[in-house]
């Protein structure tokens, strides 16, 4: 006989979350693919039966079951037949109502109509697109999200651990079979009003999608407004009640905002009142803020029961819809539903402090959200795929490592009995020498992501060896993974590194940061060492100027003068340094030029750093990630001290070298030509280098190296050329005024 058989749930376990998302199937299943009925029944206290497809093909399936407060017993029936049925006994719900929560939000425009986008062709059309709809779904999406997150944890060893929600006894409108209002301990919606009409929200000028667009809430250091990003912030400013942060609050309340006036304009084909942005405060104050419109919002679910018809929908999304097809990958009713829910969690995501990742919910591997949800899958437009009649376990749809390592550590994300942790992360050191890169974090090597062409080929999970280093021979790498030369036709191999404690390192073109590693000096015995920090940040369309600037020079007279000043300068990031001469001339570390060919100036605050005879830079120390690009350079000489400031790397020489110059590389573009990559070159104590290596290019600051200098380039800062900048690390150890936020 077939019975229910459960995954990951068993008698006696403490769950801390409203919904508890079970995955099992059913023992001696003979497949029936001709059945389209087959369910699994959940009966639990105080909420309505509910049922949940059984896969036809192998008998698996999928229930978001909902948990009253306390103790209870679950019991999970096959085609809601009692005598096929398990019960799980002395489930206990426990809320952590000491915790601080996450809030949902809806703006509001001040002349609202209160309606949004729904295609003609939605069963029950009207009652999808008002205020009240809206305010079903985000609170039905909120609690997939927070049942979702709890079983990826889990998955990970984390135990179910996810965050909690604001909620307040009201009625609930979580499941269409109350007959009447009932009330219950449930998520509260709050109704922010703004002071924009809505034709200000609509306007194309603010549309994240709109490429001529003048303000798409892109962060900027030249800029005070973020677009619509703004518009929200303002709107909760006021608001106040629950989202106002008091004086010596370090953290601000964390905010899953909707955008109630999103439109699509099928004249302009763009969707107006919508940018999918998150962050972590800055310049904006310290609310968090993961916000998104609701031009997807007909998609979603209103109740419980709706969860399997909206993520199986196969209805196709035309012309006649009068919706936007977001990212063109909206081809069905179903698919809308996972890219506007996987794109809203993907945004508080950010307001978590996560960046961009190689894959899953930080990347878009939302693509693939009804896979956690249901057994099996419709037709799929933007594959171009056949209905599956069941769906892999592994999905694209989970929480990249790196993030649960970082949420594991958020104090919204803790459980009882937590073994306090610091939510301060060591900066990754990666050192190439002739035949391997070394990498080192004093928290340990949790993961290992190698990529081509922005896709992963090879992940390793390595928590359980409790590195501290890891070796790569350049040889084994060369062997499973080939070198990825141009010639071959094989794109570049980069390698994304994440520490234990959520940290993040990548390298972005891995063969050549570890073949540049060293310069060879014809004649001699000794060679030019290079060690750097790496931002990880992209190099931009125009690709990216490297460089290299030594702290000696030959005069015109073939003397060897030394470096008596470093102009260093700083702004909203590291833009590089002048280097100044005993005989008045000068040298730049950084980019000299624009893409354009016209000079580039270094920006930012000067800072100027004298250099005795006598004085020596003895170590640089680091900061980078933030932006995607490397934030501070401090020069250390003998006579500074002190501890490496939290968040810092610090390039040291090898034993008996001593730094005789800088190398790096900029991303090369027409406006501020940021810092990816920031080093230091070595060679041992008590040589010099012979007069011949200050010709070597790869000691000099030429022509950057990219041969790239298009004679028609379009104006525009670095933040113009790109709309996504990735591997971003969380800044928690200074009182920023600039505040990190992305798409």
């Amino acid at each position: 006989m077939s019975f229910p058989v459960l995954d990951n749930l068993v008698d006696g376990e403490v769950v801390y979350q409203r919904f508890i998302l079970v995955t099992g199937c059913i023992t001696a299943f003979s497949p029936d693919l001709s059945a389209s009925t087959l369910h699994i029944a959940v009966d639990t206290p105080s909420f309505p039966t509910q049922t949940f497809p059984v896969s036809s093909e192998n008998g698996a399936w999928k229930a978001l079951v909902h948990l009253q407060p306390g103790p209870q017993n679950i019991t999970f029936s096959f085609n809601g037949d009692s005598d096929v049925a398990i019960t799980v006994s002395n489930i206990s719900y426990l809320p952590l109502l000491q915790l601080p929560p996450l809030h949902l939000a809806i703006l509001v425009a001040r002349d609202s109509p209160q309606w949004m986008d729904c295609p003609p062709e939605k069963a029950a059309s009207p009652s999808h697109n008002d205020l009240g709809a809206a305010i079903k779904k985000i609170r039905t999406w909120a609690y997939m999200c927070q049942a979702y997150t709890a079983e990826e944890m889990r998955r990970s060893g984390f135990g179910r651990r996810s965050f909690r929600l604001d909620e307040e006894w009201a009625p609930d409108t979580l499941s269409i079979s109350d007959e009447q209002p009932v009330f219950r301990v449930t998520a509260k919606v709050h109704i922010v009003k703004s002071d924009c009409t809505t034709a200000q929200i609509r306007d194309p000028n603010l549309a994240q999608q709109n490429p001529n667009a003048r303000n798409k809430g892109i962060p900027s250091s030249s800029l005070d407004f973020y677009g619509l990003y703004t518009y929200f912030h303002q709107a909760i400013e006021k608001y106040e009640g629950p989202f106002q942060v008091f004086r010596g609050e370090e953290d601000g309340p964390v905010i899953a905002g909707l955008i109630l006036d999103s439109h699509y304009d099928p004249v302009q084909d763009l969707i107006t009142g919508h940018a999918a942005l998150g962050g972590t405060g800055g310049k904006l104050g310290k609310v968090h803020l993961g916000m998104f419109g609701s031009h997807t919002h007909w998609a979603w679910p209103r109740f419980i029961e709706e969860i399997t018809p909206c993520l199986l929908d196969a209805t196709r999304v035309t012309p006649r819809s009068l919706v936007g097809n977001d990212n063109g990958e909206c081809g069905t009713f179903w698919e809308a539903c996972c890219i506007g829910q996987g794109a809203a969690l993907h945004e508080v995501g950010h307001a978590f402090g996560l960046p961009h990742q190689p894959s899953g919910i930080m990347s878009r591997g939302y693509v693939e959200w009804n896979r956690s949800f249901v057994a099996k899958e419709s037709y799929c437009v933007r594959r171009g795929s056949p209905a599956h009649l069941s769906v892999p376990l592994e999905t694209s749809n989970h929480w990249h490592l790196a993030d649960k390592l970082h949420l594991a550590s958020h104090p919204m994300f803790a459980l009882p009995g937590d073994v306090p942790r610091t939510r301060d992360k060591a900066p990754i050191s990666s050192q190439p020498m002739r035949d391997r890169i070394v990498v080192k974090s004093e928290n340990g090597i949790a993961h290992l992501c190698w990529m081509r062409d922005g896709k992963v080929v090879q992940e390793h999970d390595i928590r359980s060896e409790e590195l501290l280093e890891v070796v790569l021979l350049l040889n084994d790498v060369r062997s499973e993974l080939g070198q990825g030369e141009k010639k071959s036709g094989i794109g570049k191999l980069g390698l994304t590194i994440t520490a234990c404690d959520g940290a993040q390192k990548t390298i972005a073109d891995f063969w050549e940061y570890a073949t540049e590693a060293l310069v060879v000096l014809p004649g001699c015995d000794f060679v030019v060492k290079k060690k750097s920090a790496v931002s990880g940040g992209p190099e931009g369309k125009w690709g990216v100027w490297r460089w290299a600037v030594l702290l000696t020079k030959l005069n015109k007279d073939g003397k060897v003068i030394r470096a008596d000043k470093l102009q260093i300068q700083c702004g909203l990031w590291f833009d590089g340094v002048y280097v100044h001469y005993e005989d008045g001339t000068q040298d730049v570390a950084g980019a000299k030029r624009h893409a354009g060919g016209n000079t580039k100036q270094l920006g930012g605050g000067t800072t100027w750093l004298n250099l005795g005879k006598d004085d020596e830079i003895q170590s640089l120390r680091i900061k980078a990630g933030e932006y995607g690009f490397v934030n501070e350079v401090q020069f250390i000489t003998k006579e500074d001290a002190g501890a490496v400031r939290k968040g810092m790397e610090e390039l040291v020489p090898d034993d008996g070298e001593k730094i005789i110059g800088f190398y790096g590389k900029h991303q090369h573009d027409n406006g501020y030509c940021p810092t990816l990559e920031f080093g230091i070159l070595t060679i041992p104590q008590g040589t010099e280098l012979p007069k011949d290596a200050y010709e070597m290019p790869a000691l000099r600051n030429t022509d950057g190296g990219s041969g790239v200098s298009p004679s028609d380039v379009n104006g525009g800062g670095a933040w113009g050329q790109y709309e996504e900048y990735e591997d971003r690390d969380v800044d928690e150890d200074e009182d920023e005024d600039d505040g990190e936020m992305e798409e």
